[in-house]
């Protein structure tokens, strides 16, 4: 929202406000999903996509007669054993064009092959709805093509599964700055470990900085965030600060501004109009047109900021709301990927991996991560402060990793 500081703790506000309004979109993408399923189970068209070979006709799916047949074809070629490419050759052959009239590719008929809407049955939410799509293809044929999709599938690419790092774009190395990369490799058991790498050492070996295993490196940012971050007295810190910022950035003043913008851009449509009827060419009449066309989306997104500034307005967030709204990290389950993901996202501005300690920097949301040269100014900063465990306004952590035990104890402040 434009209404809200370039400041640090503008960018916590933001960022707690983000996900505020996250959790709201999900309740109401609920109660949208209970629309949408309701009119599949009545058999209206929901929006969206409309599949090659079908049309909208009064707000239902229909057959459409020119396109259904290349549908037809594909799929009793490929069950008899053509190859999708000579297909595809044959369809752009008999003049069978996309949706937006360009050459047929394999890739406008990638995922037509297992799409159960072409024999009549459309799965929402988990209930099947048959009278959404009539069908184009009998499940006869359909089957058969299953089979043969499953014959020539390659095994070994189903089994691997996608893994997340979370610390992706936050996560540097310690010892030459290169942003740190998720890598895996199978152990002699057959086991996948799965690391964070130096970049640089992993691709021209110019740095050595040792892996360190994703589990190890997300869990002690987990914890530390919770232990550092998230007590009780920095909660605290982290709403009066959020109020106030909260208190400045939306006000008042900035309705009033957008209030009076509304009003010119009235002006200017109504000048914008009395010219067009005064206007001697169609060259002008063209120009005006256009010039109000661009006051119209004008209007619109000053009018939808309005709105975005009333309605926070009118939340007045207090110190106690943002309390409550930080036990859901403090009460969260660390191990669940939707809490580690926002706790993350919120709170994380950069973690530098060095092979005896980390350094974590907080408090700088959607931020460019803090850079090498100003981490390492920090780190020296840190050891001239003798009191920097007592410096309330550093938002600087170092921290020993749990993995190395053998380290001088004062290298965990």
């Amino acid at each position: 929202m434009e209404a809200i500081s370039d400041t640090q703790e503008g960018k916590l506000i933001e960022g707690i406000l983000e996900i505020m309004a996250e959790m709201y979109s999900t309740d109401l993408s609920q109660k949208v999903k209970r629309g949408l399923k309701e009119s599949a189970i009545k058999g209206t068209f929901t929006g969206g996509h409309i599949l090659y070979g079908y049309k909208v006709v009064d707000k239902r799916v229909v057959i459409d007669e020119e396109k259904a047949p290349a549908i037809k074809y594909f799929f009793e070629e490929y069950a008899a054993g053509k190859t999708k490419k000579k297909i595809v050759a044959e369809l752009n052959a008999k003049g069978y064009t996309t949706h937006n009239g360009k050459r047929i590719t394999i890739n406008s008929f990638q995922s037509t092959l297992k799409n159960r809407k072409y024999i009549g049955e459309n799965i929402f939410n988990g209930i099947v709805s048959e009278n959404s799509y009539p069908a184009i293809i009998d499940k006869e044929t359909f089957d058969r093509v299953q089979e043969r999709l499953k014959e020539r599938a390659f095994a070994p690419a189903r089994a691997k599964a996608k893994v997340e790092y979370l610390l992706s774009g936050k996560a540097f190395c310690g010892h030459c700055g290169t942003q740190l990369v998720g890598i895996s490799g199978t152990s002699k058991t057959g086991d996948k470990h799965h690391y964070y790498a130096c970049a640089k050492r992993y691709k021209t070996h110019d740095c050595n900085k040792n892996n360190i295993k994703k589990d190890e490196l997300e869990n002690f940012v987990i914890d530390r965030t919770l232990e550092h971050v998230l007590n009780p007295d920095c909660a605290e810190h982290i709403a009066d600060m959020v109020v106030l910022e909260y208190q400045n950035s939306i006000n008042g003043a900035k309705i009033k501004e957008y209030e009076r913008r509304l009003i010119e851009i009235d002006k200017e449509l109504d000048n914008c109009a009395a010219l067009m009827l005064k206007a001697t060419s169609a060259e002008l009449i063209e120009r005006f047109n256009n010039k109000a066309k661009d006051l119209e989306l004008q209007k619109a997104d000053a009018q939808s900021e309005l709105s975005k500034l009333r309605l926070a307005i009118s939340l007045k967030h207090t110190k106690q709301d943002i309390l409550q709204w930080l036990n859901i990290f403090t009460d969260g389950e660390p191990q669940s990927i939707d809490f580690r993901r926002r706790l993350i996202h919120l709170f994380v501005n950069a973690v530098y991996v060095f092979d005896d300690k980390n350094v974590l920097f907080y408090n700088l949301i959607d931020e460019t991560p803090i850079a090498f040269n100003e981490m390492l100014t920090a780190i020296k900063n840190a050891h001239d402060n003798a009191n920097i465990e007592d410096a309330k306004s550093s938002n600087f952590k170092c921290h020993t990793p749990p993995r190395a035990p053998n380290l001088n104890p004062s290298g965990t402040n």
